[in-house]
């Protein structure tokens, strides 16, 4: 065998054990606990993979044993009780690392520190300075000055509170369009003129971490199908109702981001030719019937809260609701079409405008889709509704971890 043909095998076994390596986290991280057994079952790997995987995890400390009691069930049926066996349960230290979670949205600058079960240590907000009156080279400076100020508050609090925890690395969402693969935030609407803003680089100098950034309707999709309402569901729908209508999509248990990392942006979907004109050039656009700016500007209120509150007046609830609901109904009936998804959620902080009529959308839906008769799409609210892409942020870390592409 040549040099290089030696090499090459080498960099494969590498692969595949660091490979192996992921997928034990990923399992641990979704199912709290599990034996050898499990682990060698779920995964379909050989008991000497595990048994080796697990050896170098625990001796590492990222694993710990305890000692699970099983009942002897063989004797059932005689209701005969024998006495428990003792198993080994395998359980991630989660305190090992933690990652950095960031999400800029149009108005603030949102931090947490979280495991990689998603438990959150510790969460910080800082309101955007960003004005209209300055200009976009102005507000270039202070976006990057809010991310230093961030980035000293929380080392000074980490070294307080939270010595202990190693950081791997930051997950950034952000307001969207991104190019994800270059880091950069393109020409998002109503964001004070910054366009072209490298927020990959940004973030690397101020937090000096390795940075992975997605949008915000990816992440929180992410977050869901990890800790959230999706937990388990290998093909599901994330629709955020916000300043814009986006999604997130988990095709296969992972993040659909598309050639060139555009997927999800179905807010540009015409669901009427003659609709009233985008801001994109097109016409009947989905967000022109269900974002909240138009929402607000049809209704004349003046928040997301004060439409709430008036909607309690059936009269005026009318006014807009029947139309809402259709042009959403409409929407989600084209992407189970297209996606054929497990579920559906509903997030951001418009969320809180269909909560009671989830049911209805879920049957109107139902029976609008082509292939009504294969399965029953379920439709629910997200768990972390507006928080989704804040927790989100964070677990765009670990599914570097859970790919095999950063090592904790």
């Amino acid at each position: 065998m040549t040099k290089s043909s030696n090499g090459r095998k080498a960099k494969n076994l590498q692969y595949i054990r660091n490979a192996n390596r992921a997928s034990v986290f990923r399992y641990l991280a979704l199912n709290i606990s599990a034996t050898r057994s499990d682990l060698t079952r779920y995964l379909g790997l050989s008991k000497m993979a595990i048994s080796n995987i697990v050896s170098e995890l625990l001796e590492e400390k990222y694993l710990i044993e305890l000692e699970r009691e099983e009942q002897d069930t063989q004797n059932q049926s005689a209701q005969i009780r024998t006495a428990g066996r003792k198993s080994l349960e395998l359980r991630l230290q989660a305190d090992k690392f933690a990652a950095l979670g960031l999400y800029l949205s149009r108005d603030a600058l949102q931090a947490v520190i979280a495991d990689i079960t998603g438990h959150i240590y510790k969460s910080w907000k800082q309101d955007l300075p960003l004005t209209t009156e300055k200009t976009a080279a102005e507000n270039v400076l202070l976006l990057e000055e809010t991310f230093a100020n961030m980035a000293a508050l929380i080392k000074s609090e980490l070294r307080d509170d939270l010595e202990q925890l190693s950081i791997i690395g930051a997950g950034l969402c952000s307001i969207g369009p991104l190019d994800i693969k270059q880091g950069i935030l393109l020409d998002p609407p109503n964001f004070y003129g910054l366009e072209m803003i490298d927020l990959q680089a940004m973030v690397s100098r101020s937090f000096e971490l390795p940075v992975w950034l997605d949008n915000d309707m990816n992440a929180a999709a992410w977050a869901e199908h990890l800790y959230g309402a999706a937990c388990g569901q290998q093909h599901c729908l994330y629709i955020g109702l916000t300043n814009g209508i986006g999604a997130g999509v988990i095709a296969y248990g992972r993040i659909f981001q598309g050639s060139a990392g555009y997927g999800g942006e179905v807010g540009h979907m015409s669901i009427q030719m003659d609709g009233p004109v985008c801001y994109c050039g097109r016409r009947g656009c989905l967000e022109t019937y269900i974002s909240l700016p138009v929402l607000l500007n049809k209704t004349g209120s003046g928040s997301l809260d004060e439409l709430i509150a008036r909607s309690r007046d059936h009269k005026f609830k009318e006014k807009w609701l029947p139309e809402f609901m259709q042009a959403l109904q409409t929407g989600l009936i084209n992407l189970v079409n297209v996606f054929d998804p497990d579920i559906i959620l509903l997030g951001h902080e418009g969320a809180e405008l269909v909560a009671e009529h989830i049911e209805a959308l879920e049957s109107e839906v139902n029976n609008g889709i082509f292939q009504k008769k294969a399965h029953n799409v379920k439709i629910r609210l997200a768990e972390h509704m507006e928080k989704a892409p804040l927790y989100g942020s964070a677990s765009l870390v670990f599914q570097a971890v859970f790919r095999g592409d950063l090592a904790p």
